[in-house]
């Protein structure tokens, strides 16, 4: 009878230290998908599929559907910057050449896209990767294309989403960056001189 017992009760306290042991640690969870490099900046693939059919989850209480923080990207006026891509597709379609434009804030971002009547498409895509290298390097792309000719070591640095033919140029408040604008369509020195010239009708304007 004390044998049963003292089993019973050596029984119960291995069964008491068991259940106080931590429980294992959740497995990790799995790594984010890197970021596809050819992407633009703020460019992002489309969500997954059970994302996309799922039913719009209601807007938090007091907060306004669609409304979140502002961007705060230092960037041109949306009506400048609409003008801008409008002056540099007129001053190349008055040389008959079709083009598009596009106007990138200070991070790069895409802002205003236009493709001017009976351009290919896609011109707008061109001008923003173009953007994108002017931002990163803070000179025209044309500049920009002389120093990666001259330098292996540049060249194999350069981020695959950015494009460096001429036809993009900074866009300058004082000595800041506030974005850039780019043409694509025509060659890259056609494209670079509309954007120029485009910049200097509308540099009343910047300030």
């Amino acid at each position: 009878m004390k044998a049963m017992m003292a089993l019973a009760v050596s029984t119960l306290l291995a069964a008491t230290a068991a259940s106080a042991q931590p429980a294992p640690p959740a497995p990790p969870a799995p790594p984010a998908a890197p970021r596809d490099p050819l992407l633009l900046p703020s460019d992002a693939p489309p969500p997954p599929m059970e994302r996309m059919l799922a039913p719009p989850a209601p807007p938090a209480p007091g907060q306004l559907p669609g409304v979140g923080p502002a961007d705060t990207t230092p960037a041109l006026d949306m009506a400048i910057a609409i003008d801008l891509a409008r002056t540099a597709i007129a001053i190349c379609e008055a040389q008959g050449l079709r083009v598009g434009a596009a106007v990138s804030d200070s991070a790069g971002n895409l802002r205003v896209g236009l493709t001017g009547n009976s351009a290919r498409a896609g011109r707008i895509f061109t001008a923003s990767r173009k953007n994108a290298a002017v931002i990163a390097y803070g000179l025209p792309t044309s500049a920009i294309q002389a120093k990666l000719r001259a330098d292996a070591e540049a060249r194999a640095a350069l981020p695959p989403h950015m494009a460096v033919m001429p036809g993009g140029v900074p866009i300058r408040i004082g000595d800041k960056i506030v974005g850039a604008l780019a043409v694509s369509g025509a060659t890259s020195l056609q494209d670079e001189d509309c954007a120029n010239k485009a910049l200097a009708q509308l540099r009343p304007r910047l300030k």
